[in-house]
């Protein structure tokens, strides 16, 4: 009687210690069925708040951290293998099968964990190989694709070598709607504990099949075919064409209509256009203050010194600066919006008014309509080596004392 009942608290003790010394144990796979659950998830429950309330609170998180988040979070919570290349190390993978959190007999506190550790190795580039281009339409364009851009070297060209690549921005399709917008979810950098944004703009176009909207590999995917996998394709780095003359190139606002061509069930009238690219310029101005005040800080943190190409990365706004001026531009429907200026912005003089006078300074506040003059006036600053007034176009600034390592244009 006593061996039997050593025997049987032997066997339990080792499998309560099995339980836990994985971050979690799959007991599910990654299947079409799955796949569609992931979307609904990131439509209705991944939501803004998700790392500063509840279980994963308190997370601090970049742009990719975000998106490699949400996928640990799913799979946590559903009991399905994550599965993600090991960066740097070629044919080594990180997966929920790691014992290296096994220290923590609760689960939250492993997963939690895991998460940290995830994000301290992964990052936009890591991206390109845990993803593969998607093809453009309702049923392949779901919520949780992620919407890529990986950053390039200010001497960047089609050419580009491994080693010439510099972090990016990522964010996560939220939602679809039957006019073909897509509504994305995500965060900025530096990595922080804030709130996620949620916005309706396509800010870039992918340069290379890096780049772009991208679905999920699945486990299997790593020692398949990428073209065997699941709605893989192509074809949106064949949109945006346009010719003039005998010239033919790619620019965004063609590729953001080609893109919607393929989504849409109904089309924008004029009016919901314009209210919600008003809309789209009025957030993206005032998340702009939150963006630039951490520059602003930081800079006084190392006494205003020179910042180094990391910080540089982390505190400056061209990326951002450059987002909100092709708002502007879709907004005006031109692309040498200038011409247009004065009439343009008295045409959608009652809307813009909609947008309230953003504070970015105790007591200094901007309008929509400012800040459109300032930035074609050419004075809003993305150097953080500037000070607030010039990052907010109240004065000219030309930065000879500190290296300035990206331009408007990257």
């Amino acid at each position: 009687m006593n061996a039997c009942y050593i025997l049987l608290v032997v066997f339990i003790n080792l499998i309560c210690l099995n339980a836990y010394s994985a971050v979690w144990i799959s007991t599910n796979e990654w299947s079409e069925a799955w796949d569609n659950k992931y979307s609904e998830w990131i439509k209705n429950d991944f939501n803004q708040y998700i790392f500063v309330k509840g279980d994963f609170k308190n997370i601090p998180t970049d742009c990719a951290d975000a998106v490699y988040a949400a996928r640990v979070i799913f799979s946590y919570k559903n009991k399905l293998p994550f599965v993600i290349n090991m960066p740097h190390s070629s044919g080594r993978f990180i997966t929920n099968s790691t014992t290296k959190f096994d220290k923590f007999a609760s689960s939250l506190k492993r997963v939690r964990s895991f998460i940290r550790w995830v994000n301290g190795i992964t990052n936009t580039k890591s991206l390109i190989t845990d993803t593969y281009p998607t093809e453009i339409n309702r049923q392949a364009l779901t919520p949780g694709v992620v919407y890529l851009s990986p950053r390039y070297s200010p001497n960047h060209d089609d050419n580009v070598t491994d080693a010439e690549i510099v972090p990016g921005h990522a964010d996560l399709v939220k939602e679809v709607t039957p006019y073909g917008i897509i509504k994305l979810i995500g965060t900025t950098s530096p990595d922080k504990v804030r709130v996620l944004n949620i916005k309706s703009n396509l800010s870039y176009i992918p340069r290379n099949h890096d780049g772009g909207f991208r679905k999920w590999m699945p486990p299997r995917g790593y020692h398949s075919e990428v073209e065997s996998l699941p709605y893989y394709s192509l074809e949106q780095y064949e949109l945006g064409n346009t010719e003039v003359g005998q010239y033919k190139f790619q620019i965004l606002s063609q590729w953001v209509l080609d893109i919607r061509d393929r989504l849409k069930l109904f089309d924008e009238s004029a009016q919901e256009r314009t209210i919600r690219l008003v809309q789209n310029l009025c957030q993206a101005v005032n998340l702009r203050v939150s963006a630039v005040n951490e520059g602003i800080s930081y800079q006084k943190k190392i006494k205003n010194k020179c910042m180094n190409e990391s910080e540089y990365d982390d505190y400056s706004t061209p990326s951002r600066d450059k987002k909100i001026k092709n708002i502007i531009v879709g907004l005006f429907e031109v692309t040498n919006y200038y011409m247009y200026f004065e009439e343009t912005v008295s045409k959608y003089s009652i809307e813009l008014n909609n947008c309230a006078p953003i504070e970015y300074y105790p007591g200094v506040h901007i309008t929509l309509k400012q800040y459109i003059q300032r930035v074609k006036q050419g004075l809003i600053s993305f150097d953080p080596n500037a000070p607030i007034e010039a990052r907010w176009g109240e004065t000219k600034f030309s930065s000879k004392r500190c290296k300035m390592y990206y331009t408007l244009e990257n």
